[in-house]
């Protein structure tokens, strides 16, 4: 436990060594006139765009559809790869055999990729 020192004064804050970060719960959304868009959480900011830029608009708008789908996306190929490693299909099409086991590398290697391991 380690004193925090902030705008609301000293506090007592638990420290996990061995917990992964989390980041603020879903679903985000965007507010904010043109030259500034912000990004929020439930209750919280997680980011500010600013500028002049014509793009920052589709920029947070992107940013915010690519959070909110992101663990039904993982959940979703998680899924497929199961299925597919269930080679209920191949039984049927022995033919077939290399394209999936192509399809589940690849599945797999998404997976990694887009939880960060």
């Amino acid at each position: 436990m380690t004193i925090k020192h902030d705008s609301e004064g000293p506090r007592h804050v638990h420290e996990c060594t061995d917990c992964k970060p989390q980041h603020t719960p879903t679903p985000w959304k965007v507010e904010g006139p043109f030259l500034e868009r912000s990004i929020f959480g439930e209750k919280d900011l997680v980011t500010r765009l600013v500028g002049t830029d014509p793009t920052q608009a589709s920029n947070a708008a992107y940013i915010v559809r690519a959070v909110n789908a992101h663990e039904e996306l993982v959940e979703t190929l998680k899924g497929v790869k199961a299925w597919l490693e269930s080679k209920a299909i191949v039984e049927r099409h022995p033919e077939a055999v290399a394209g999936f086991n192509h399809w589940t590398h690849e599945i797999g290697n998404l997976i990694i990729k887009v939880e960060g391991r």
